[in-house]
Order: C-alpha cells, then sequence, then structure tokens
C-alpha cells in the first residue's frame, strides 16, 4: 500500500507557473528585459534572438508580408529557412500581438515550464507518485544547467528540453496503449516541433528518443502495432516539419555550416576534471560547460540508480554515453563517431549531450526518493552513515567557506550546504520523524533552494536602456547603403532597430559564396568555421581584437557590397577609407570607393537597386537561391551588372513554398484523420 496520502491535483501546473514566475522576477526579468548571464557582456537573446523576433514583427505588421529575406544583416541572407529565426514555430506568431521582448520572455518562462510540465507527465506515466513527480519535474523546471542557458539567450536549446519529456511521454504511451490516433499525431507534433524550434540540439533530443523507443520495444507485448504507430508518427511528423527541412535542403549546397572542422566542432569539449562540478556548484565557466544539477538532485539519483538498478539500467547507459560523447576532443568515443558519421561535425559544442543527464538526473531523484519512502533504511550502518555524512558536510562546507572564498565564488561554496540539508531530510525519513508528504515537500524545498541558489547566479534579467541604444549616429541616418563594423561597434541589436544593413554580423546560419567573398574584403582569412563576419572577430573589447585590427580591409571591394561606411573603436590607416568623424568612442570612416548604390527596400522580400557607376560591378545581393529580377529573370552567378537605372528583384525561393504546401497538406490530412477515426468528437465530450 502508498505511503503517499495526497490525491492527484489539477493545480500542480499552476504551481509550477507561479514558482517561475517569482523566480524570474526575483532575478530581474520584466516585460521589457531580456535575459543575461550575470556579468557577460553579451547575450545571444540580444544579438540574434531580439534583432529576428522585430524584422519578423515587422515585416507582418507593417508589411504585411512574411519575412523570406532578411537585408539587415551580412550583406543579407535567407531569414525563414534559418532555422535559428523561428519563422515556423508557433509561438513565434504571438509576436503580433506584443513587444518583442516580451515574447522572447514568454518563450523563455513557457518552455521551461512546458519541460516540468512535461517532466511530470512522463514521471506519473512511468509510475511515480504524485510527490516524487513533483520533486522530478520542480528539479527539471529549475535545473541549473538550464537557467544558465537561459541567461545565454540559448531559447532554441529551452524549446528543445521544453518538448522533450513530451516526446518520452508519448512514445510511452504508444508502447502502452493501444495506440490512439491522438498519442500517433501527438508524438509526430512534437517531434516537428523539436526538429523546427531547436535543430542544434535534435541530435540528441531524436537519438534519446530512438533509444527509448528500441527500450519500449523490447519491454512491450504488442511489438509489430507498436512499430506501425510509431512509423506512422515519424511519416506525419516529416510533413509537418516539411516547412523547415525542404528550404534547407534547398539551401544545402549554399551554407557554410558543411565546412565545420573536426576541431570547430569540438567546441566547449568537457574535460573530465569538471565533472567534479555535480557536487560542486562553481558557476564560474562557460553555461555549456555548467555540469551541475544539484547535490540534493544528485544524490537522490544515485539512490535511484542503485537501489533500483535493474528497472533503471537503461538510464544508466544514458547517463554514462552522454557523460563520455560530452568529453568531446578529450576522450576516444567523439573522433571515432565523427570518423565513422562526419555529418555529426554538424552539431558542435559535444558537452550540448549533457542535457540528457540534466534530463535523466531529476528523474532518477524521483524514483530514488520514492523508494526511500517506502523502503526506508533501518540499518543501524545506514543511520549512522546519515549522522557521518551531516555532520562531514556541515564541517566541509564551512571549513570551504573559510579556506576557499579566495578561490571559488562564495555563492558556489554556499551551495554545498545542500549536501548536509539534504541528508538532514533523509535523517527525518530513517529516524520516522515526519510524513511522508511532509518528507517529499521537504525534499521538494531543499531542491528548488539548491537550483534556485546556482539559478540567480547564472540568469538576470537587463533592462532595455541596458542593451539597445535607440538613437543613431548623425552620420547613418538616410544612409542608402550598409555599413562594416569589423570590431563589433555598433552592437548587432543596434542596427536592427535602426533598419540600417550591414555587412558583417553573427550567425552560424550563412551563405558559402558570401563567407568567401568577405575574407577578401575584410583581410581577415578563416582559419575554420566561424559564426561571425569577419571570421576573427572576438566578441570583447576592441583591444583584444588584434586579428581585426591589423586586418588590410579592401576599400574597393566592400564598396562593391554597397559598404559606405566603416565603424571602429580605434584608429585605422587603410586606402580609400577617410576619416569623418569621432562619436560615442567610435571611429566613422567613409569609404571614398562610394560608387552611389543605392537600395530601396520595399519590405523584407523586394528591393529596388540604382547605381551611379554601371561599372561599379556591385554584388549587392549575395547568390542565394531564390533571388530574380521582377521580370522574373534569374540572376547573373558572378554579378548584378545593373544599368544606371533603376532594377527591381524579388526573393520567391520555391522551397519554401513547397515545403508550406507538404506542411499545410500532412496537418489537412492529419486532422482529417481524426475527424474520421471518431477521435475529436470523443475528445471534446470527455
Amino acid at each position: 500500500m502508498s505511503r503517499f496520502i495526497v490525491s492527484p491535483t489539477s493545480k500542480i501546473g499552476f504551481g509550477f507557473a507561479c514558482l517561475l514566475l517569482i523566480f524570474l522576477l526575483l532575478v530581474g526579468f520584466r516585460y521589457d528585459s531580456l535575459p543575461y548571464n550575470p556579468g557577460a557582456e553579451f547575450s545571444d537573446s540580444t544579438i540574434s534572438r531580439w534583432p529576428d523576433a522585430l524584422h519578423f514583427q515587422r515585416s507582418l505588421r507593417d508589411h504585411h508580408t512574411l519575412p523570406l529575406w532578411n537585408s539587415h544583416l551580412m550583406a543579407g541572407q535567407p531569414f525563414a529557412a534559418n532555422p535559428g529565426t523561428k519563422v515556423w514555430y508557433p509561438l513565434t506568431w504571438f509576436l503580433l500581438l506584443w513587444d518583442a521582448a516580451f515574447q522572447i520572455n514568454l518563450m523563455t518562462a513557457v518552455h521551461l515550464w512546458l519541460g516540468g510540465m512535461g517532466m511530470w507527465a512522463w514521471a506519473r506515466c512511468t509510475g511515480l507518485e504524485i510527490w516524487p513527480a513533483a520533486l522530478a519535474a520542480v528539479s527539471y523546471l529549475l535545473a541549473p544547467k538550464l537557467l544558465a542557458h537561459a541567461g545565454a539567450g540559448h531559447l532554441d536549446l529551452l524549446i528543445a528540453v521544453g518538448w522533450l519529456p513530451w516526446l518520452l511521454y508519448f512514445l510511452h504511451r504508444l508502447a502502452g496503449r493501444s495506440g490512439s490516433p491522438f498519442d500517433i499525431a501527438a508524438l509526430a507534433f512534437v517531434g516537428a516541433m523539436i526538429f523546427i524550434g531547436a535543430l542544434q540540439l535534435s541530435l540528441f533530443t531524436f537519438g534519446l528518443g530512438l533509444a527509448y523507443a528500441v527500450y519500449l520495444l523490447a519491454k512491450t507485448p504488442e511489438k509489430p502495432r507498436f512499430l506501425k504507430n510509431l512509423l506512422m508518427a515519424v511519416a506525419l511528423g516529416v510533413g509537418f516539419a516539411a516547412v523547415q527541412w525542404i528550404p534547407l535542403v534547398e539551401l544545402n549546397q549554399s551554407i557554410s555550416r558543411g565546412d565545420i572542422r573536426e576541431e570547430d566542432a569540438a567546441l566547449f569539449s568537457l574535460k573530465a576534471g569538471q565533472f567534479l562540478g555535480l557536487l560542486l556548484g562553481d558557476h564560474s565557466g562557460s553555461v555549456e560547460t555548467l555540469t551541475y544539477t544539484g547535490v540534493s538532485v544528485f544524490v537522490l539519483a544515485l539512490a535511484g540508480l542503485f537501489l533500483q538498478p535493474r528497472q533503471n539500467r537503461f538510464w544508466w547507459g544514458v547517463i554514462l554515453l552522454s557523460a563520455l560523447y560530452s568529453l568531446g576532443d578529450h576522450f576516444f568515443l567523439w573522433p571515432i563517431l565523427i570518423k565513422i558519421l562526419p555529418p555529426l561535425r554538424l552539431f558542435r559544442v559535444p558537452s550540448r549531450a549533457w542535457f540528457l543527464v540534466a534530463l535523466a538526473m531529476p528523474y532518477l531523484a524521483g524514483w530514488g526518493m520514492q523508494f526511500l519512502v517506502k523502503n526506508p533504511p533501518q540499518s543501524p550502518r545506514v543511520r549512522l552513515g546519515i549522522v557521518a555524512v551531516i555532520g562531514l558536510g556541515l564541517t566541509c562546507s564551512f571549513a570551504s567557506l573559510v579556506m576557499m572564498s579566495e578561490f571559488v565564488k562564495v555563492s558556489a561554496i554556499l551551495g554545498t550546504f545542500a549536501l548536509p540539508a539534504t541528508a538532514i531530510v533523509i535523517a527525518l525519513l530513517i529516524f520516522d520523524r515526519v510524513s511522508p508528504n511532509v518528507l517529499v515537500l521537504l525534499m521538494m524545498v531543499v531542491a528548488a533552494a539548491d537550483c534556485l541558489w546556482i539559478g540567480q547566479a547564472v540568469l538576470e534579467g537587463r533592462p532595455r536602456k541596458e542593451w539597445l541604444s535607440e538613437e543613431p549616429p548623425v552620420l547613418l541616418e538616410n544612409l542608402t547603403g550598409r555599413i562594416y563594423t569589423p570590431s563589433y561597434a555598433i552592437p548587432q541589436q543596434d542596427t536592427a532597430y535602426w533598419q540600417i544593413q550591414r555587412f558583417d554580423g553573427v550567425d552560424p546560419f550563412q551563405l558559402r559564396n558570401f563567407v568567401e567573398n568577405s575574407d577578401s574584403a575584410t583581410g581577415v582569412l578563416r582559419k575554420g568555421y566561424s559564426t561571425t563576419i569577419p571570421a576573427e572577430v572576438v566578441l570583447e573589447p576592441a583591444e583584444d581584437n588584434i586579428a581585426v585590427q591589423n586586418a588590410p580591409m579592401d576599400a574597393k571591394l566592400l564598396a562593391q557590397w554597397g559598404v559606405q561606411w566603416v565603424i571602429t573603436n580605434y584608429p585605422v590607416t587603410i586606402s580609400g577609407l577617410e576619416f569623418a568623424a569621432q562619436d560615442r568612442g567610435m571611429y566613422f570612416y567613409k569609404n571614398t570607393f562610394d560608387w552611389g548604390i543605392t537600395m530601396k527596400w520595399d519590405g523584407p522580400n523586394r528591393v529596388m537597386i540604382s547605381v551611379e557607376n554601371p561599372e561599379a560591378n556591385p554584388f549587392t545581393i549575395t547568390n542565394a537561391a531564390g533571388w530574380h529580377r521582377e521580370n522574373g529573370e534569374k540572376i547573373d552567378q558572378n554579378s548584378l551588372s545593373l544599368p544606371a537605372e533603376n532594377a527591381v528583384f524579388v526573393y520567391r525561393p520555391r522551397g519554401v513554398y513547397v515545403g508550406l504546401i507538404v506542411s499545410a497538406v500532412s496537418y489537412g490530412l492529419t486532422l482529417l484523420w481524426l475527424l474520421v477515426s471518431g477521435f475529436l468528437p470523443s475528445l471534446s465530450q470527455r
């Protein structure tokens, strides 16, 4: 008989939402703030997510047009086909209702909450009782790894971890039930959302999903039925996600992602010593190498693994393989896999496999808590050991506070008190001092406090005035061409807000022919794959950008790309660049090779271009599939060869339209199938 007395409640989700809201308010989130890691100069939320959201919003509101192209970055690049822009992710369309910054905050909070609710549903589905499932959900919702990436602005990764528990939940339902049409369609939809919203993490999310499906297939007595329904869900998911993958296939040969070398892909590989971060929440390094899951969660997860080894053997394998893969080029597994499967290089940063550990630990912690409550240890040795852990833990924590405060942040040391606190709660169980419900509530408080303590050190909200300059420099008013800021003198979000086109930028989605041509124009030669143009730009103070400062820019070639101004935060002496002014600590140089290239955009996908000197041979639009003259004539491979009079160009990529049709047909057929099968009427009657 269960020792848990509490009955199920419909208020669990509301409680999770309130807990998350309180935390976000405490760390400074407001409607106009954006997430940052404390002390960080940059965040993807301001560099990429906010400019993308703003471009999407303006295109729909002001021009009533779906943005297929983005002219403001890297001399122009595909927008809707770029997985990072989230054009085809349903929640993105709420930008029609409110501010872009609020939308990013909402998306961050919603996907953390979605992950918590998914963990709750999956844990309950697999046998955890209410309070252990709630413990698992809270621990996942507030996992330090997730909060740290939220601070870094990695919204796409949060989308993946938000949907991942739901992927496992519907797989489990598909294996354990008759396989209703809803289960099949829901699994397909979740898979499509992960692909569309979080392509970068799809290797790990779908890899875990595949492994979990094989695990369930081995256990289910109705293997043919499960396999048939699973294949049907995969087929539907491919159709749902066609709007994203078909444009990517069309651009496959045109983007530079395939140029990633092994050393580029191994970025932020974990080192073996960083596994100690499981016990010490030192958050001073990169968010990519943060391994802390919470001491209380770690201890309970170990209990779940060791006290129920047969039941949880699958998760032994997941944790072990994820940890070894996270080591990247510091261990032999990843290099071997890269040589066997070269496309794995496309999924950079091996340490992101640790997201699977961040999922498994809270789940196992729930099982460990449930086992301990139902089978409290009575051995005198165990009791003595718990008392020893309490004493030793408190001693180590106080000693660390005194002796290590010069080397490790005090906030990290204070987190070590979570170990004795966890031992105290377990001691209350062993000595039978509290009821099971109170015990689990206490453990939830310890786990939440442990995660939140680290969370406030890796996540904060910064107000708009700290990351956006709303007034452009006077020299850039009425600009008809592009600017080039080799040292990132003007942040990307500023030029997006001013609607100024730039030649440089930060984005992993780059057109190969532009990247190759930009090397000659910027004078900075690539040494491998880079997410920035110029390739060696360092998003740090200008004095650290030695490679960029000494680069021999080609002003004439920059002019062919429509660059009229070069703006730096250090003086330069380059032929063809004439110093004009110094403003806001920046140096403004007029490009004397400016041949009067004028670009007038009518919405995001249509531009009128004129050139005063026909011999300029401008590269004003990069060679991307989908650009045509207004009369349908294709653009010359090497240049536009524009006449002096105006020429109008439109962007109509075939892949986007084909993908839209395939996805629309897939959704339509699925809805028809649900109606014919009688599922929707039965659902409405429940």
